[in-house]
């Protein structure tokens, strides 16, 4: 039987900000909830689980489902 790679699953994020302190090894919130999610995140991308991967607002489909709605 032939062992296929498997390949991470793509998160998508439309915060640039978001995906940088993801990534960065630098933590320097003082709230432990908080920082046990950074340190759980992290150690999924590292071990190769999850990808992070920039999407534009605008191509953003699933936006419009975190928003409030619009009166109208």
């Amino acid at each position: 039987m032939l062992n296929k790679p498997i390949l991470p699953i793509p998160m998508h994020c439309d915060s640039q900000f978001a995906i940088s302190k993801v990534t960065s090894k630098i933590f320097n919130e003082k709230r432990r909830h908080l920082r046990v999610r950074h340190k759980s995140i992290r150690n999924l991308i590292s071990y190769g689980v999850i990808s992070l991967d920039f999407v534009r607002p605008e191509n953003n489909i699933a936006d419009s489902l975190t928003k409030g709605l619009m009166r109208q």
